[in-house]
C-alpha cells in the first residue's frame, strides 16, 4: 500500500534545501508498503490492516461484540504474580508494557476486560511483566509476532454476553536475559555459504551475552585459485535481519542475493560479510554512544522503559568488535587486515553507531554504511546527540548515507513521531549530510525519492552502497555525481 500522509513526508522544497550544495545519487523507487520493513511487534494496523472477516459468513472479530471480550491467559512461565503481574500492551493503548495490568483469577488465570469501540481499530498486542525487558517470548527465546484475536461465530454466542478467549504465555524474558535472536538457528542463503562464529561478549550489560555471528563467504570463495585471497570485509549491525526473515523480522537486507549478483557482473569486488545479532534488551546499551537524557524519551515509544534504563556502551562495544570479532573471524578466514577495506554498517540506531565507530576509530574501520540514522528520542534531545556525534569530530573515511523523502513509519508505529519530530529528522540529516560534504570525493549520498527508513528500503538501496564502499576498481574514491535538481517550494509531499 502506498504512504502519503503529509506531515511526516518532506517537502520537495524542504528536502531541495536540506541537500543544497550536496552531491548525491538521486532516484525514484516505487512505493511499497513501509509497514512491511518493520518488525511484527512494531506494525501499526492502520497502516497494515489484518485481514477482515470472510464475506458472506456470520464470523466477527471478539472485540465487535457490544459486551467486549475477556481475554484469560495462563502463565506457564510461572512468572507473573502480585509483585509483576502480567500485563497486555495493545494497539489501542499505545503499545504501553505497564498501562493495562491483568487481574489474576481464582482459577490462575490473568484476565482483562477490552471494552468494545467502534471507533477503534481491530486488536493487536503482546503480554509483558511491566515492561519490554520483561516481553514474552516463544520456548525457544525468540521475540513473538503480534498477538490478535480469532474470529468467532457470531450466530453461536449471545451477542449481549461478554466474549471470553483463553491463550497461554510460554516463556517471559528474565532480569539479564534478552530475546534469543539468533542461537541454534543459520539463516539460508541463496548465493555463498554462511558459517557460525560463536562468540562472547559485547557492550554495557550484554558483556557476557553469549551470540551466534553469521559470516557470509562470497561466492567461490573455497575456489582453489582463491586460496591466497585476502576478502574486504563489511560487518553489519541487526545482522538478524541481513539473510533470511526470521521469526521475529517480517523482512531482510537480501544481502546475499544483492552482493552475488554484483560481485557476478563485476560492479564491486568480492567481500566477507559478518553479521551481528544485535542484543535485544541491550540493544541500546551497545548502540548508543553518549547516554539520553529520561526527559527526552517519549512515554509512548514501545521501548521507553528499556531506553531509559540503558547504559551507553557504544565505545566499550565498538571496540569489542575491533578487538574481538575482527581478530576472531580472521583466525577462520581470509579476511584483511587493511583498515581501508573494513567497513561497518547498519540502519536507524546502529547506523549512528557505525557512523561513531569508522569516524572514531579509523584504524580499524576505514568506511561506513549508514542507512538513515536516526535517535528515538525527543527533537531537542536528537539534535544533542547527533551534534555530540559530528560536531567538531572526524568523519568517516569512506561514508555512504542512504535516506529517503519519507518519515520512518516505523517511528511513527513507535510513537515517536510528530511534526516536532519530522523537524528533529531533517536537523540530524543536515548534520551529518554537512558533515560529509566536506570530504564529497569520499562520501556517497543516496537519497531515494518514495522511500523512508526500514529495512524494506534498506534493501532497496543496497546495491548503491555495496557500489559505494567496494568498488571493482578497489578504491572507494567515487567519481563526481549528478546533483539533485531544483525543487520549487510546494506543499506536503502526497
Amino acid at each position: 500500500m502506498g504512504v502519503s500522509v503529509p506531515h511526516w513526508a518532506l517537502t520537495a522544497g524542504a528536502v531541495a534545501a536540506l541537500l543544497a550544495g550536496v552531491t548525491l545519487v538521486v532516484s525514484s523507487c516505487p512505493r511499497n508498503d513501509p509497514a512491511r520493513g518493520t518488525q511484527p511487534n512494531q506494525r501499526s494496523v492502520w497502516l497494515d490492516p489484518l485481514p477482515a472477516p470472510p464475506a458472506g459468513t456470520t464470523l466477527v472479530r471478539p472485540e465487535d461484540f457490544p459486551a467486549g471480550v475477556r481475554i484469560r491467559v495462563r502463565d506457564d512461565s510461572g512468572l507473573a504474580g502480585p509483585r509483576q503481574p502480567m500485563c497486555i500492551a495493545h494497539s489501542r493503548n499505545g503499545w504501553s508494557a505497564n498501562a493495562t495490568p491483568m487481574t489474576l483469577g481464582d482459577d490462575g488465570l490473568w484476565e482483562v476486560l477490552i471494552p468494545h469501540d467502534p471507533a477503534l481499530p481491530p486488536l493487536e498486542f503482546k503480554f509483558t511483566l511491566g515492561s519490554w525487558e520483561h516481553g514474552e517470548v516463544d520456548t525457544a527465546g525468540f521475540s513473538v509476532s503480534n498477538r490478535t484475536l480469532p474470529f468467532v461465530d457470531a450466530s453461536k454466542l449471545n451477542r449481549n454476553a461478554v466474549v471470553n478467549i483463553d491463550m497461554a504465555v510460554p516463556r517471559f524474558l528474565r532480569a539479564g536475559e534478552t530475546e534469543n535472536l539468533a542461537r541454534g538457528w543459520v539463516p539460508r542463503v541463496a548465493s555463498g555459504r554462511i558459517e557460525v562464529l560463536t562468540v562472547r561478549g559485547g557492550g554495557g550489560r550484554a558483556k557476557d551475552l553469549v551470540r551466534d555471528i553469521w559470516v557470509w563467504l562470497p561466492p567461490r570463495y573455497d575456489d582453489p585459485a582463491n586460496a591466497a585471497r585476502e576478502y574486504p570485509v563489511l560487518v553489519m549491525l541487526d545482522g538478524q535481519s541481513m539473510f533470511e526473515r526470521t521469526p521475529s523480522f517480517e523482512s531482510e537486507w537480501g544481502m546475499d542475493e544483492t552482493a552475488a549478483r554484483l560481485i557476478a557482473s563485476g560492479a564491486i569486488e568480492p567481500f566477507i560479510c559478518i553479521a551481528i545479532p544485535h542484543s535485544g534488551g541491550f540493544r541500546f546499551d551497545e548502540y548508543l554512544t553518549s547516554p539520553i537524557k529520561p526527559a527526552d524519551i517519549s512515554n509512548d515509544y514501545m521501548y521507553a522503559d528499556a531506553l531509559r534504563t540503558s547504559q551507553a556502551s557504544g565505545e566499550q562495544f565498538a571496540r569489542y568488535i575491533a578487538e574481538g570479532v575482527l581478530p576472531d573471524a580472521r583466525e577462520r578466514f581470509r579476511i584483511t587486515r587493511d583498515p581501508a577495506k573494513v567497513a561497518i554498517g547498519g540502519g536507524d540506531l546502529a547506523a549512528s553507531f557505525a557512523y561513531y565507530a569508522a569516524s572514531r576509530h579509523p584504524e580499524h574501520f576505514g568506511l561506513a554504511l549508514c542507512e538513515d540514522p536516526w535517535v528515538p528520542v525527543s527533537p531537542d534531545g536528537g539534535r544533542a546527540y547527533m551534534s555530540e556525534l559530528v560536531v567538531g569530530k572526524p568523519a568517516p573515511g569512506v561514508l555512504y548515507f542512504g535516506f529517503g523523502d519519507l518519515i520512518s513509519v516505523e517511528q511513527r508505529v513507535l510513537g515517536v513521531v510528530g511534526t516536532d519530530e519530522v523537524v528533529s529528522q531533517i536537523e540530524l540529516s543536515r548534520s551529518l549530510l554537512a558533515r560529509a560534504s566536506t570530504q564529497s570525493k569520499r562520501t556517497r549520498i543516496n537519497f531515494q525519492r518514495g522511500t523512508g527508513a526500514g529495512v524494506t528500503w534498506y534493501a532497496q538501496r543496497l546495491h548503491e552502497a555495496l557500489k559505494a564502499i567496494f568498488p571493482a576498481s578497489g578504491t572507494p574514491l567515487l567519481a563526481p555525481q549528478p546533483a539533485m535538481p531544483a525543487a520549487p517550494e510546494s506543499g506536503p509531499a502526497s
